[in-house]
């Protein structure tokens, strides 16, 4: 294993360290590759904190392929309990479209260039692998 936490830089310079497994590296695209339209890196998280990184090519999708990864089972709710919430407290996300708490919910771009160069290199080595995630290298 690469190491247990990983630091990624959002868009604004601000870190936040994030635990290896909660990095997924499918749809990596390095700084010299990128077009528009590619994937980038989104950092997801809530009033606690990041929750996950994930590559997509907007928020919406970056929201989806964390909840599709199960990164966000913490903010799942159940289909019964909806009527205790304003619409405007939850999503529905993933392939499954399930309801999740949103009130709190943040999502920010990350750069690949703003990254370390230890960390561009640890992305390339996981696609290069094949990997879902750095946790998994």
């Amino acid at each position: 294993m690469y190491r247990s936490t990983v630091r990624i830089k959002d868009a604004g310079g601000y870190e936040y360290d994030l635990e290896s497994d909660k990095v997924m590296t499918d749809d990596v695209t390095l700084r010299h590759e990128y077009q528009i339209g590619y994937s980038q890196l989104w950092l997801v998280g809530n009033e606690c904190g990041p929750l996950a990184a994930v590559w997509a090519s907007h928020e919406s999708d970056a929201l989806d392929a964390a909840v599709n990864a199960n990164l966000l089972d913490s903010l799942l709710l159940e289909e019964s309990d909806l009527d205790a919430y304003h619409e405007s407290e939850y999503t529905r996300a993933g392939n499954a479209s399930e309801p999740f708490a949103s009130a709190h919910l943040w999502i920010k771009l990350a750069p690949i260039g703003e990254q370390t160069t230890l960390t561009q290199i640890r992305f390339a080595e996981c696609r290069g692998a094949a990997v879902d995630n750095m946790g998994a290298l």
